[in-house]
């Protein structure tokens, strides 16, 4: 917990200094997020026999992840950076001047860059597919992604596909979890009631987490309200506030990718909370 709060406060820090960068790295934890997150449903639902080496993990996982946020880039590039500037505009309106420049080189070299990405994964996943069908499942789902997020409007797409194409990840998650038996060794520490065998002790330990969990989100959500120069960034009602939930999602996410993959290590991806 205390490194969920460190993470949410440095990344939230990092906006205030230097807007262009935390939205950066926003973007790079929605890539992480979906690309990791991707490759690990794939290991639950279907295999991932044709993913025989970490790099090509992490290649897959780039690919997928870029279709969130490469692929808008290059389709709906004038309302993706419009957007972008409302984000950067609730910190600091005078740093939207760095996301000027060659707009047409940056998106043939990011075009370029990500192709050959997509040529590779297919290309190595082909070449060591085992006949179980999760290559295929895989080219399907990879290109699905990218038609996705090329035909429908960026923040139709980026708003649909996070609650969207991870109830597949949350099913796998939910089987992985049931799989699992849990020895009473490994229910200890500080949220041990959820696993007691009094169903109305394991009721309220629920609800009591799903309050604070709640009460702190929006609590922290109304602080970066309150400490943003601008929360609307300059835009309507409608467009600042889903800038702002869109920033505030994205501080949140990073000390999820990070602490959770620290989490990882013990009982893996699908136990975390």
């Amino acid at each position: 917990m205390v490194a969920y709060l460190v993470g949410i406060a440095a990344f939230g820090a990092l906006f205030f200094v230097a807007p262009v960068a935390g939205l950066g790295l926003a973007v790079t934890v929605a890539v992480a997020k979906g690309g990791f997150g991707g490759v690990q449903s794939m290991d639950a639902l279907y295999g991932t026999d044709h993913l025989r080496t970490r790099p090509q993990r992490w290649l897959a996982a780039v690919v997928r992840g870029g279709a969130v946020m490469v692929v808008p880039m290059l389709f709906w590039t004038d309302v993706f950076y419009a957007f972008s500037s409302v984000m950067i505009s609730i910190f600091d309106p005078s740093a939207v001047s760095a996301l000027g420049g060659d707009i047409a080189t940056r998106r043939l070299v990011l075009g370029g860059g990500y192709g050959a990405l997509v040529v590779a994964h297919l290309g190595l996943g082909y070449r060591r597919a085992a006949g179980t069908g999760s290559f295929l499942a895989d080219a399907a789902e990879t290109l699905l992604l990218i038609a996705y997020f090329a035909l429908v409007p960026v923040v139709i797409a980026v708003g649909l596909y996070f609650p969207l194409w991870y109830s597949a990840r949350q099913v796998a998650r939910s089987s992985a979890v049931d799989d699992t038996a849990m020895t009473q060794a490994d229910a200890t520490g500080m949220l041990d009631a959820l696993d007691a065998d009094d169903p109305a002790r394991a009721t309220l330990a629920s609800w009591a987490v799903l309050i604070v969990g709640s009460v702190a989100t929006f609590g922290l959500a109304a602080v970066l309200w309150l400490l943003s120069p601008q929360p609307l960034g300059g835009g309507g009602i409608l467009v600042g506030l889903v800038a702002f939930w869109s920033i505030f999602v994205s501080i949140i996410a990073l000390p999820h990718v990070v602490v959770g993959g620290w989490l990882d290590r013990t009982r893996g991806i699908w136990y975390v909370p």
